[in-house]
């Protein structure tokens, strides 16, 4: 690989890095892994090593941790966002930081020939648990394809394209030298430290694509029991990303992968790490990244993407792709360990220190407690199955469990009487019973005394079953009048309906009945399904894959509408957005 200088300055004109080998960004699951430069350590206070990948955790290892996805897309080109429902505090500011990060991947595809040809995707992962003690981390990847032109095409950018590096000669360090390559702003306007942006402008016809790949992580703390959460990076000091930024620089000079003359002015100005000797008055926190170059030049970047604070004392480091290195060789990532005491301590904050102490304690992990679904804020969907239980009911309920989904079931009385045991099962794991008649007539062709009875006995037959008394009807057919509303009010009840007709009953097709569920469904839709059709039951997994997939959280017909049913007595629900 061709040594080139890298623009991105750690101190004003001071900081210029040469790469000469590569390093691989991080996974979202592995072991930390030194590379085979790995024993120098710059102070004598710490210790550094490269990674291969950052030592990180699968979610489920973290009992009650609630991820949330979505699928969405850019003028074609495929976005995979993450999230989070429980711990309920991740929830806004991953939110806040993937909407980021979609955002600025829509306006770079935008200037595309051919957006569909990119995608954004994320990974998350646990770097760290203990106690009420979370650390979660993302890592978002974009790859665009461009075009590398062949050297007689003249490129012209877009004059609308927005601003990103591009690629322009500089002078080399000494007389006689070739010039080398930087990254240069391409407009004095700073991109955001918190979104990865590619180079998107549409090029010129002609030579051949390549493709770019960038990556962005960020990782938060949070103690889930006091509802807070941090940025990892608002737990290391001033001084402590200024200390572990002349860290890592010596261990890349140590690696062979930066000249060390290159850092010396920086390192100067720095104290040594570990030390507590000031900087001079005037000059910039030692190894922090500047607000500007000088006056009226343009804002740096920032150097770290996310820290881990790990369970055995050590800190993880993910460093902005960029930043240190050239942006060819992916997000480096390093270990850092003390080999005196308090060293690491001394890079924190107070709030640093406290959570550190905590995930260096060894507990085990708390279960999250599972917050109440928000339909106003989720894309809630509930799916209801009536006309049971029947001879499929037992497969619908182990893919239900399989699939951590609770559902409504509108039962008939008379089949309830047959099966106890089965709506005993139903409502022992979580699911909602509810009354679908004991006959399964049109209600409203019958008497006052006829609809009563049909009500009540099922009603009956549930209570019989060890299940509460339901509080939720479905009239037969959807056909109701005002005599079953009224009637319905006096006993505390609600009528039920639905937007989704999935005509399982008439298909009997599994195919149809997932396309005419995912195709009609929105936010706040009621599903209409049978669990005695084993077509039905058979749709129901790629019906529950596809939706989630789509964002979609499943809930109970009473956490659509918010818990409490009891304000829509006497009336009737079509939807959580259509109730009359």
């Amino acid at each position: 690989m061709k040594t080139r200088v890298i623009g991105s300055l750690l101190l004003a004109g001071s900081l210029l890095l040469a790469g000469c080998t590569s390093s691989n960004g991080p996974s979202s699951t592995g072991s930390a892994t030194p590379t085979e430069h790995n024993s120098t350590s710059p102070s004598p206070a710490f210790q550094v090593e490269s990674l291969e990948t950052p030592q990180t955790t699968l979610l489920e290892n973290s009992p009650g941790f609630i991820a949330t996805s979505r699928e969405a897309d850019a003028y074609g080109a495929p976005l995979s966002l993450v999230g989070v429902r429980a711990p309920e505090a991740l929830h806004a500011p991953v939110e806040e930081w993937t909407d980021a990060q979609a955002e600025s991947f829509t306006v770079d595809v935008s200037q595309l020939a051919v957006p569909s040809d990119a995608r954004l995707e994320m990974t998350p992962s646990q770097c760290g648990a203990a106690g009420s003690v979370l650390c979660y981390v993302i890592n978002s990847q974009v790859r665009i394809p461009l075009s590398v032109p062949s050297p007689e095409t003249e490129i012209s950018a877009s004059p609308s394209a927005p601003s990103h590096p591009t690629e322009t000669a500089v002078p080399a360090d000494n007389p006689g030298e070739a010039p080398v390559a930087a990254n240069t702003p391409a407009s004095s306007t700073p991109a955001s430290s918190d979104s990865a942006s590619p180079a998107a402008t549409s090029l010129a016809d002609g030579g051949q694509q390549h493709v770019e790949t960038l990556s962005k992580s960020k990782a938060w703390i949070t103690n889930f029991e006091k509802g807070t959460v941090a940025d990892s990076l608002t737990l290391l000091s001033d001084e402590g990303k200024a200390n572990l930024a002349a860290l890592i620089a010596e261990h890349l000079v140590s690696e062979g992968k930066v000249e060390a003359e290159s850092v010396q002015q920086f390192l100067a100005v720095s104290p040594s790490p570990g030390s507590s000797t000031p900087a001079s008055e005037g000059s910039p926190a030692p190894g922090s990244v500047p607000s500007s170059t000088a006056e009226g030049s343009e804002a740096l970047p920032e150097i770290f993407d996310a820290v881990f604070l790990n369970s055995d004392g050590s800190v993880t480091v993910l460093v902005s792709q960029g930043s240190l290195l050239p942006s060819e060789e992916g997000m480096p990532s390093f270990l850092v360990t003390e080999t005196v005491e308090g060293k690491i301590a001394s890079l924190l904050t107070p709030e640093g220190l406290a959570l550190r102490d905590v995930l260096i304690s060894g507990d085990e992990p708390t279960p999250i407690p599972e917050p109440p679904v928000n339909c106003e804020e989720f894309s809630c969907v509930a799916l209801t199955f009536d006309d049971g239980p029947g001879p499929y009911t037992a497969q619908l309920l182990d893919t239900l469990a399989e699939k951590d989904v609770k559902a409504t079931f509108f039962v008939i009385g008379r089949s309830v009487a047959n099966d106890p045991a089965m709506v005993a099962r139903e409502a022992q794991e979580g699911h909602v019973v509810a009354n679908h008649s004991w006959s399964h007539p049109s209600l409203p062709k019958l008497s006052l005394a006829g609809m009563e009875t049909e009500l009540e006995q099922t009603d009956q037959a549930i209570e019989d079953a060890g299940v509460a008394r339901p509080f939720l009807v479905r009239p037969p057919y959807g056909d109701e009048n005002s005599t079953l509303l009224s009637l319905l009010g006096q006993r505390g009840q609600v009528a039920v309906l639905w937007d989704v007709d999935t005509l399982d009953w008439k298909n009997r097709d599994v195919s149809k009945n997932i396309r005419s569920t995912v195709d009609n469904t929105r936010p706040g839709s009621i599903i209409l399904m049978h669990d005695i059709h084993p077509e039905s039951v058979q749709a129901v997994p790629a019906i529950i894959d596809q939706l989630e997939a789509e964002g979609y959280i499943f809930v109970t017909v009473p956490e659509l509408l918010g818990g409490d049913v009891s304000p829509y007595t006497g009336m009737t629900v079509l939807s959580q957005h259509n109730i009359r």
